[in-house]
């Protein structure tokens, strides 16, 4: 298998260094260099055509919003995968990083593990890539105390098709991407989904309580209830967004 070829879009330059140095530890992984702003950074995309492009957004001359555009309006060719590295974390930002098509949005301080993980997630043989409406999804899961596994993956799966396909979804609709993708029959996304939520409802966090609203109740929510709210709110993040671009 050939290296993965990795670009890094890093204005600090002691994070640039320490990043750099862990990826060139690490075999199957090439380092093609560090830029320190965005335009020199869009420069050296469309000169090497990195496999991966690792992109602080708070940079000179071009930010990393700036750069996603930039890419989006005119690619750079090749499958290139972009992930985020950024201590921006408002939910506007990172849903629109998502929109402009990153693969995946890390906040920093990022664990290296974390990062590693990543990459041979993404690069792994078949098809890997995640809809921005997923990763949404696994963002907003995440911000209301969910932890990764199956139940986080089935949930953010099934929410991100009913967003997708409209209001008029039918629940089996949103499990079918779940059960495709996990290749879990439809009992078994269900289970899943439902003890996720369960654990999302003993959390209790402050952003699961704004998502259900009035409908809070000491029972855990319905799949078919929480769903249709994610999926309300993943519609409304991607509308909201397509307004700002206007």
């Amino acid at each position: 298998m050939e290296s993965i070829r990795i670009l890094i879009l890093e204005d600090d330059e002691s994070t640039g260094v320490l990043l750099s140095d862990f990826l060139r530890g690490i075999d199957g992984l090439e380092v093609l260099g560090v830029a320190r702003d965005g335009m020199s950074g869009l420069a050296r995309i469309y000169a090497e055509t990195p496999d991966l492009l690792l992109l602080d957004l708070v940079m000179p001359k071009m930010s990393g919003l700036e750069v996603l555009r930039a890419l989006r309006e005119k690619p750079a060719g090749g499958e290139m995968k972009i992930l985020v590295l950024s201590g921006v974390t408002d939910d506007a930002t990172v849903q629109y990083a998502l929109s402009l098509g990153a693969c995946h949005y890390i906040m920093k301080p990022a664990r290296h593990s974390a990062l590693l993980d990543w990459i041979q997630m993404a690069f792994r043989p078949g098809p890997q890539e995640e809809s921005g409406l997923v990763s949404a999804a696994r963002w907003q899961l995440r911000r209301m105390g969910g932890t990764g596994g199956a139940g986080l993956t089935c949930t953010a799966l099934a929410a991100a098709a009913l967003a997708a396909l409209g209001p008029d979804a039918l629940l089996k609709e949103g499990y079918a991407e779940a059960c495709r993708v996990q290749r879990l029959g439809y009992t078994g996304v269900e289970k899943r989904i439902r003890d996720f939520i369960a654990r999302l409802h003993r959390a209790d966090t402050s952003e699961y309580r704004r998502l259900l609203g009035e409908k809070w109740t000491e029972k855990p929510p319905s799949n078919g209830l929480f769903l249709s709210l994610l999926a309300q709110k993943l519609r409304k993040g991607r509308n909201e967004r397509g307004n700002c671009e206007r």
